[in-house]
């Protein structure tokens, strides 16, 4: 990888950057709308590239199915020190190939 970038959900990727092989995120939880954020960043991939993303909302299953995608669980309580003790998972996608 040869370049990061910062990004909210509203966000445009500065020209010239380019895309990306791999996107991480931790997208807002807000509402139940994790899944916002999450479509607006496959948008940066490369062709085959991947992107991980924490994620809730129950939105994601048809993303997932579509991208190939897969859920990795994340042990009980480990957001506790942040004040909640939701049970999440980190969704792993990948861009369809050129």
């Amino acid at each position: 990888m040869t370049a990061w970038w910062a990004a909210t959900s509203s966000s445009r990727r500065p020209a010239g950057l380019g895309l990306f092989d791999l996107v991480i995120m931790n997208p807002p939880f807000d509402g139940q709308r994790d899944i916002d954020p999450v479509t607006h960043a496959v948008r940066f991939l490369k062709p085959g590239g991947t992107l991980l993303a924490m994620r809730l909302a129950p939105e994601f299953r048809r993303l997932m199915e579509r991208m190939r995608g897969r859920f990795i669980d994340l042990p009980a309580g480990s957001f506790a020190e942040a004040g909640t003790m939701v049970n999440t998972v980190i969704a792993v996608l990948h861009a369809a190939r050129a």
